[in-house]
């Protein structure tokens, strides 16, 4: 019993610690699309500069 007790409270703890690496592995991935974004628009913009300048 006290076994199955001690079970529960650690198969918890590893439920909420892999709750947590999933949340962060879910904001690295919106920063990463986000500056995938970003450069993409820059890049875009210059890529315009350049072939209008011509």
């Amino acid at each position: 019993m006290i076994y199955h007790g001690f079970n529960d409270d650690a198969d918890r703890h590893l439920a909420i610690l892999r709750e947590r690496i999933r949340d962060r592995e879910a904001s690295s991935w919106k920063q990463l699309a986000l500056g995938f974004g970003f450069s993409g628009v820059i890049f875009s913009l210059l890529a315009l500069i350049f072939l209008l300048s011509y």
